[in-house]
């Protein structure tokens, strides 16, 4: 026996405005139908100016507005069908230009758009294996850099290949060993720059590379020293009426004021020189017509007690504290009827709401009568 939903009790209290979500809900329909069937429409034009992929956007639209939609579903899938007819050609050609790395992306797009289509499979297969031979070869011929990017391009279309892993490991280890024995190179002909750069790049493809990150540091420091600016800085005296102000200019007092993060050291004794030329300068001098003054002078003042001490009682004191404790009182008060205010805002706001909704329905209600009985007269 089927059983039938009896309507809401809302509802069934106001027929109006059941046929007004009913009323809407046919809108709504309507709405999605049209946007439906101008997707298809779309894609039909795009299917048959031969923009396949244009048209499965189109059609990937039309499954977003209503996935039930058997139409939309099946030309989707033609369409992603001729997508990948459409790579495979483009895949094979690559092949027979002798660019089995190119020929992965094409191949790997047409696997994943139609998963059924063996020529897409077989042509990846090839692709793959060929790739996989010359990044081999390529290790074996001591081209580490050129096999390292092959089996790259390899491990972004198949992650988990323990043959691609291998060879990439391998290829990671002679680049690391060959950018270090550079390194190594440069740092011996004083060339600091160029093997902080091969260490570097020793690190970025062997981290755990310990001789290289102890010399990278070791360089970073030395390189460091080698561009810092020094500035030795004598005192400024000389001048008998500017001893006073002379003494206190002095280097340290000025390196003080300086970031140690910058390159730049404020010394009084310039430093010996290692394996490169020191680079700065020397400042010294006198001030003239200048002298530190540490004369001071005092006022006094006086009030009705001692500022700042307890000696004398303030006699405003106690007026002063009876007035803050009302006034602290009377906020108290205050603020708890500010906070009763606001409490009773809530309720009122939903009060003149209800009492709004009520008017308008009664109005609607009211009109709806009035036309009711002007048609009664007409007829």
């Amino acid at each position: 026996m089927r059983r039938t939903a009896s309507p809401s009790p809302l509802l069934s209290r106001f027929p109006t405005l059941r046929r007004a979500l009913a009323g809407a809900t046919i809108v709504l329909l309507i709405a999605c139908n049209s946007a439906l069937r101008d997707a298809i429409r779309r894609g039909d034009e795009l299917a048959a100016a031969g923009e396949w992929d244009k048209a499965a956007l189109a059609y990937a639209e039309a499954t977003s507005i209503d996935p039930d939609d058997d139409e939309a579903a099946e030309k989707l899938v033609q369409a992603k069908r001729e997508q990948a007819k459409i790579r495979v050609a483009r895949g094979n050609e690559l092949l027979r230009a002798g660019d089995a790395r190119g020929a992965l992306g094409p191949f790997s797009d047409a696997v994943r758009l139609d998963p059924r289509n063996m020529e897409a499979k077989h042509g990846l297969a090839k692709a793959k294996r060929a790739v996989l031979d010359k990044a081999q070869r390529e290790l074996e011929d001591g081209h580490y850099r050129a096999s390292y990017d092959l089996i790259r391009a390899f491990l972004l279309v198949d992650p988990g290949d323990p043959d691609a892993r291998r060879i990439e490991a391998g290829a990671k280890e002679k680049i690391a060993e060959a950018a270090f024995n550079r390194g190594t190179e440069a740092e011996k002909g004083g060339a600091v720059a160029l093997a902080l750069v091969d260490y570097g790049e020793t690190l970025q493809f062997k981290p755990d590379h310990t001789d290289a990150r102890s010399r990278a540091s070791t360089l970073r420091k030395a390189l460091r020293e080698e561009v810092t600016y020094y500035v030795a800085l004598k005192n400024f005296d000389g001048d008998p009426t500017a001893d006073s102000l002379g003494s206190d200019v002095d280097a340290a007092t000025l390196a003080a004021g300086i970031d140690a993060a910058l390159p730049l050291r404020v010394v009084d004794t310039t430093p010996k020189p290692k394996t490169y030329k020191l680079q700065g300068m020397r400042l010294g001098g006198v001030f003239r017509n200048f002298d530190y003054d540490k004369t001071t002078t005092q006022s006094k003042h006086s009030c009705d007690y001692i500022c700042g001490k307890e000696l004398v009682d303030n006699p405003a004191y106690a007026t002063a504290e009876a007035n803050m404790r009302s006034a602290q009182s009377a906020l108290g008060t205050a603020e708890g009827r500010l906070s009763a205010a606001k409490a009773a805002i809530g309720p009122a706001e939903r009060a003149r709401d209800s009492a709004k909704t009520s008017f308008e329905t009664k109005k609607e209600e009211a009109d709806r009568a009035e036309q009711d009985l002007s048609r009664c007269k007409s007829q």
